[in-house]
């Protein structure tokens, strides 16, 4: 998360604007796109800055989250009913989510109801008022293990975001976009979806 926010500040620093800014990522990077996001929404002080991005230059223009990450509970029913389908697993997701949160802060944030790690393992009353973001697309698979999670994801922010909250869900499993590239084949509507969010938000 600290890279991510550098990272955007750097951008800042060469004189870009936030609302020349979009940022997203996928499965795992889409859960650091989502933490970027809940940084900017509550700004949580970090090694090296503690400055609020958003009061200080006003909201991002976009952000695209591809079956994000956004709870570390596993027992959903996209999980039971989709484990044999999915590239992904409850323990693949487990023993990788360890890695994710082993010597952070993310246990003492989350009980103390700070939404910087996990989207969902708080009330959603943290993500109120959620001015930070312009845009927000939020895709992901009906066949993933992740797929309840996404949902509650998308229909959360759209009930909390001042910005445009669009949620697409397609017949596939986890992280389509990834599989439509690696497996060769013509671009699938998620991919077009994501494509055609990142160019309006510079267009409009």
């Amino acid at each position: 998360m600290l890279q991510g926010i550098l990272a955007l500040e750097h951008l800042i620093e060469l004189g870009y604007k936030p609302s020349e800014i979009v940022f997203g990522g996928d499965s795992a990077g889409g859960h650091l796109s989502l933490s970027l996001m809940a940084h900017l929404h509550r700004s949580r002080a970090v090694k090296y800055t503690s400055r609020s991005l958003f009061e200080q230059y006003g909201s991002v223009r976009g952000c695209f989250l591809v079956s994000p990450l956004a709870s570390f509970r596993l027992s959903t029913p996209s999980y039971q009913r989709w484990f044999s389908a999915d590239v992904l697993s409850r323990k693949v997701v487990h023993k990788w989510g360890l890695y994710l949160v082993e010597k952070s802060p993310w246990q003492e944030e989350i009980s103390a109801g700070d939404g910087w790690g996990m989207a969902l393992d708080v009330p959603g009353s943290w993500w109120e008022n959620l001015k930070a973001i312009d845009r927000v697309l939020v895709t992901g698979g009906y066949e993933e293990v992740f797929s309840d999670h996404i949902q509650q994801l998308g229909k959360m922010l759209q009930s909390k975001s001042h910005g445009e909250v669009t949620l697409y869900m397609g017949n596939e499993t986890h992280d389509g976009p990834l599989m439509d590239f690696a497996a060769g084949r013509r671009p699938s509507e998620t991919t077009k979806t994501i494509t055609d969010f990142i160019i309006s938000c510079f267009k409009e």
